[in-house]
């Protein structure tokens, strides 16, 4: 059996968690690093016996993973893909890949150039309901449709809204049904459906 790939999740915030528990769920990786400088993601590096780094350039050259998850905030994004391209090292990017056209543009062309596999994680059009509406709309007869929209609605119980607002210092009431979140995947989600 093959070794199993050694993977660095770089943000422990509420999606680079779930990007963790996945990790540690697949019996083909193995989770070796968190790299985030919070308090809070060393105590959980801790927790789970894992490696912590407060700078992913310095794990790089500590302890260079397989590949790396890119769960951190936006902000961050390009400059953590620059140093995995640099290092050769293959990254998943938690969309968007980053906060602006010139800086995706930067990294997509400096991974082409040095060949280094980069993903941008629009895991939505996986699915089975994006599936079923795309096998729909590829079926009407009546040509591509004008325009396309579309709204996910996500419930946070007991946490006052999306992690979005939550960090604006706004907040949606208890038992609010649910809140329009992840305006990353819309564009991609209206590509993917309609082209």
């Amino acid at each position: 059996m093959k070794e199993p790939v050694r993977i660095a999740v770089l943000g422990a915030g509420l999606i680079g968690r779930r990007h963790i528990q996945h990790v540690k769920n697949e019996p083909k990786a193995k989770l070796v690093a968190i790299v985030d400088p919070s308090f809070e993601a060393k105590a959980l590096a801790e927790s789970l016996g894992l490696k912590w780094s407060a700078d992913y350039e310095a794990l790089l050259k500590s302890d260079r993973p397989d590949g790396a998850i890119i769960a951190t905030p936006n902000m961050l994004h390009l400059s953590c893909g620059l140093a995995s391209v640099e290092a050769g090292v293959p990254a998943l990017v938690e969309k968007p890949i980053a906060d602006d056209v010139l800086s995706a543009t930067r990294l997509v062309d400096a991974a082409e150039k040095r060949g280094v596999p980069l993903l941008v994680g629009h895991h939505r059009r996986y699915n089975p309901l994006i599936r079923k509406a795309k096998e729909i709309s590829h079926l009407r007869k009546a040509g591509s449709p004008p325009f396309a929209g579309a709204s996910f609605l996500r419930s946070y119980p007991g946490e006052g809204g999306t992690p979005r607002e939550r960090s604006r210092g706004s907040s949606i009431p208890q038992g609010h049904p649910g809140c329009e979140t992840s305006c990353g995947d819309r564009p991609d989600g209206s590509a993917f459906l309609t082209g």
